[in-house]
């Protein structure tokens, strides 16, 4: 007869299974970020697989398990980091230097070779007490250095998405990994402590608490991650050239004989030129109305390095790209606000009449330009 707790671990066999067939058999499964998370759902699956004590049909079976379970423990969080770096990396590709993440499960596939041989050792690398000493202390550093490495990227992020998108909604900001982090931390922390507990306190039943926790944790991440879609999939349907984050074009202009002041106007006349081109673009075909404007769609139709396009408005306005197009939306909505003509119109009107995703939006930029709501502004105005 299975207990609740044999039940749970069954549920984190099966989940994660289910959400890694999906991720890698269903829509966008060629996205690198979705390949990433589906294989780090299968490790968690193996993990608690190898963990499941009441799917043993042998003691031989059982001590497999017991001594592989590591090799899987320490699989899973490389994963969490490079699912991130997959989503936040403009033209992520797969590297072969991104195995040496897998270098801590591949020493503890050797060391679990090792106490297989030598079962009854008294020697403490020999042993399962060692080998379970070595991947708690590797898997301890491995969740201090890739949170600390998954808050870089999430920042930088943070910054990027600032300079190639008009917008930001839950399919850029990545809001969910940044509650995932927090989640990550405390849940180790709780992790840990659990597993002390149950150590030390063996009458209590504190796995089912533990294994209804993991539950939760891993239908959040694969829920999230199924609705996740690829960031930068535009810039992949681009030429490399408008999307290269080098600057050829300009250092072929510049000799090394040239000194560092003509560098500088040689940078500042063509980025006075983009700019032009950019401003003519956008006011003539009203780019802006489009909610969905990225740096990446006038890249496009400029055939400009979309690189190039981003130091311009930086250096001509000392604006990121989402101020500089949602400065144009605020403009035309002052324009309808003003005309009593436009009076039938709601605010969620004018929002997406200008380029807004939602009413929110236009409020959080009007208040952030003019230090007024829309409502504010027009009972003003009038």
């Amino acid at each position: 007869m299975y207990s609740l707790a044999d039940i749970l671990n069954l549920l984190l066999i099966i989940i994660p299974i289910l959400f890694a067939f999906q991720l890698l058999t269903f829509n966008n499964r060629k996205a690198i970020p979705n390949r990433i998370l589906g294989t780090l759902m299968i490790f968690v699956a193996c993990f608690f697989f190898a963990n499941a004590r009441f799917i043993c049909s042998s003691f031989n079976f059982c001590i497999i398990n017991k001594h592989l379970v590591y090799t899987f423990f320490l699989s899973i969080t490389p994963y969490y980091y490079l699912y991130t770096k997959s989503l936040t990396q403009e033209n992520f590709v797969w590297k072969k230097r991104y195995f040496a993440h897998k270098i801590p499960a591949l020493l503890a596939l050797i060391m679990s070779i090792l106490t297989l041989n030598f079962i009854d050792s008294e020697k403490l690398f020999l042993s399962y007490a060692g080998l379970e000493l070595l991947s708690i202390f590797i898997y301890n550093i491995q969740v201090i250095s890739y949170t600390i490495a998954m808050i870089i990227l999430l920042r930088k992020h943070s910054y990027k998405i600032k300079n190639n998108f008009s917008f930001e909604n839950e399919k850029i900001n990545l809001n969910w990994l940044k509650a995932f982090i927090v989640i990550l931390i405390s849940f180790t922390i709780i992790d840990f402590s659990l597993f002390y507990a149950i150590s030390a306190f063996p009458e209590f039943d504190f796995e089912i608490i533990y294994y209804s926790l993991v539950n939760l944790f891993y239908i959040f991440v694969g829920y999230f991650g199924l609705k996740q879609t690829e960031i930068y999939s535009i810039a992949k349907n681009m030429p490399s050239t408008l999307v290269e984050d080098k600057t050829k074009e300009i250092k072929k202009e510049i000799t090394e004989n040239i000194d560092k002041e003509k560098k500088q106007t040689l940078h500042d006349i063509k980025s006075k030129e983009i700019f032009s081109k950019i401003i003519d673009i956008v006011e003539k075909e009203e780019l802006y109305k489009n909610p969905e404007l990225s740096i990446y769609h006038i890249a496009k139709k400029l055939n400009i390095n979309k690189t190039y396009l981003s130091y311009s408005i930086n250096n001509e306005t000392n604006d990121n790209f989402s101020t500089f197009i949602n400065k144009f939306r605020i403009k035309e909505a002052k324009k309808l606000l003003e005309n009593e003509e436009y009076d039938y119109l709601t605010i969620e009107a004018i929002a997406s009449n200008v380029g807004f995703h939602s009413r929110s939006s236009i409020n959080s930029w009007f208040k952030k330009l003019t230090n007024k709501t829309p409502s504010q502004y027009k009972k003003e105005f009038r």
